[in-house]
């Protein structure tokens, strides 16, 4: 493989779509450091196929035919004594221009690898049905080992060869279920584990204070306010009087979205609400992204908060998720596994 210099890239198809990889490099045990997000509907089957492409090298095979043997020519000598007239030879000489020459024939042959693989490249295949592995996977991840099979190779008589199993694909898989249709689900298995740690579930009463920048609700505009949370209660207070202004029931929440790339979509869209981010509109917001998140509702609302440190930022994210979750009216993805988890 290294005289080759073959690389190598798997491809997702779920018979909807279609996600490939780059190219890597093809070893006896190499790494795609790959992460796929795929929807799940009643059934979910899907091929990961993989493809390679490699420098050919075609064998050149020599063989030498050897020379048959040399043309003898048989002539007379005489003496030039009398005496030896009665006794003439005959001599067997070989002429030496009439010997032949060893002939070398050459045979170019294809590279090996062209036997094992598609036109195309593809050279291994594992399927996977969703159903087998779900009850180990919901809501935490799994490793599985799949078998890859080369369905393509050919015999020295270029017959297809029965499939046969080529190598093992390692493969981690995590089942995130949703709760609602508008629900924004992590797009990554780092993300999801880092949302159920921050929820997990406590006795401990709710209760955060501080300062937050707040665009949406009752503000048309960024503005900063002193906030107070208690249990499903967010309360917003004049930054100077500290009275109160307005209040938010998180009850009816539904999701906290504090990932930059969501946050910064120029058009942010819940249910059949849409509206520019504030993130992306603003100046203001731009600059503290890094310290952003936003709280959407179960009727398409959405809220978009900053704090002044990105410390503070997952102090109130904590904060809200945990009394999100604690309310009997609405339903997330993380609640629905810690349900799950209490009740095995």
């Amino acid at each position: 493989m290294i005289e080759k210099k073959a690389k190598f890239n798997l491809t997702l198809d779920n018979g909807i779509h279609c996600i490939t990889t780059g190219y890597t490099d093809l070893k006896r045990t190499s790494f795609l450091d790959e992460e796929f997000e795929l929807t799940v509907g009643e059934e979910l089957e899907f091929i990961l196929s993989m493809k390679t492409k490699w420098v050919k090298q075609p064998t050149v095979v020599r063989k030498v035919v050897p020379a048959p043997n040399p043309v003898v020519k048989t002539f007379e000598t005489k003496s030039r004594h009398g005496i030896s007239k009665l006794f003439t030879q005959k001599r067997r000489v070989a002429t030496p221009e009439s010997a032949p020459q060893p002939v070398v024939q050459e045979n170019i042959r294809n590279d090996n690898w062209e036997s094992l693989v598609a036109a195309d490249g593809s050279f291994a295949r594992a399927y996977i049905d969703f159903s087998q592995y779900e009850k180990e996977i919901f809501g935490k991840p799994g490793t599985f080992e799949l078998s890859c099979f080369n369905e393509w190779a050919k015999t020295a008589s270029k017959s297809k060869r029965a499939p046969y199993k080529i190598g093992t694909l390692q493969v981690q898989l995590m089942f995130v279920p949703r709760a609602s249709p508008n629900e924004i689900l992590p797009t990554s298995i780092k993300q999801a584990l880092e949302e159920l740690k921050r929820t997990k579930p406590t006795q401990k009463a709710i209760k955060i204070e501080g300062y937050l920048s707040q665009l949406g609700g009752d503000c048309k505009y960024w503005r900063r306010r002193f906030f107070i949370l208690e249990g499903t209660t967010l309360t917003a207070h004049s930054e100077a009087s500290k009275k109160p202004r307005a209040t938010i029931n998180l009850a009816k929440a539904v999701q906290v979205v504090e990932d930059k790339s969501s946050l910064t979509k120029p058009v942010v869209q819940v249910g059949s609400n849409r509206r520019k981010s504030a993130f992306a509109e603003t100046e203001a917001g731009a600059s503290f992204v890094d310290q952003g998140f936003r709280i959407q509702f179960g009727n398409g609302e959405m809220i978009d908060f900053y704090a002044d440190t990105a410390e503070e930022k997952s102090e109130w994210i904590l904060g809200v998720e945990k009394s999100i979750k604690q309310s009997p009216q609405s339903k997330s993805w993380v609640s629905l596994v810690h349900e799950r988890d209490r009740s095995e």
